[in-house]
């Protein structure tokens, strides 16, 4: 289960989209049917591009933790679903996790492996063995 759309092209913390999921996952964390439900997994936000400081500079791997680490904090307070996280670049960049980790239980990410060639089904092998290449220390420390 996610939340509907995608994220804005540019977040940061305490931005209204941060609030908004954390009261949209909140709320779903206290339904009687679904939280604690082994059948029902959490994908907190859908495809975020680009994480930035209040300034409009850009930020870094931390600032993305931390992030998502307020909405696994309210969350956790009641329930404990695997809660999917998502990556910068529309879900493909997570090496950054690697150093700074979201902590809790029942945490994993949320992976798009977006081919570039769609017509080539032989290319999709490539293009993931790319990502996973890429994010190799987050892919080993999970």
């Amino acid at each position: 289960m996610r939340p509907p759309g995608v994220c804005p092209e540019k977040i940061a913390i305490g931005d209204a989209y941060q609030q908004y999921l954390i009261k949209v996952w909140e709320y779903v964390a206290q339904h009687p049917k679904l939280k604690n439900n082994g059948a029902v997994l959490f994908e907190l936000a859908n495809e975020p591009i680009g994480i930035y400081n209040n300034n409009g500079s850009r930020a870094g791997d931390k600032e993305m933790t931390a992030y998502f680490q307020a909405i696994v904090d309210v969350m956790r307070k009641y329930c404990n679903n695997i809660l999917l996280i998502p990556g910068l670049g529309y879900q493909s960049q997570y090496a950054g996790f690697a150093q700074y980790p979201v902590k809790g239980e029942n945490i994993g990410y949320a992976v798009h492996c977006y081919q570039q060639k769609r017509f080539f089904f032989s290319l999709m092998e490539d293009e993931c063995g790319l990502w996973r290449d890429r994010n190799r220390l987050v892919c080993q420390r999970s």
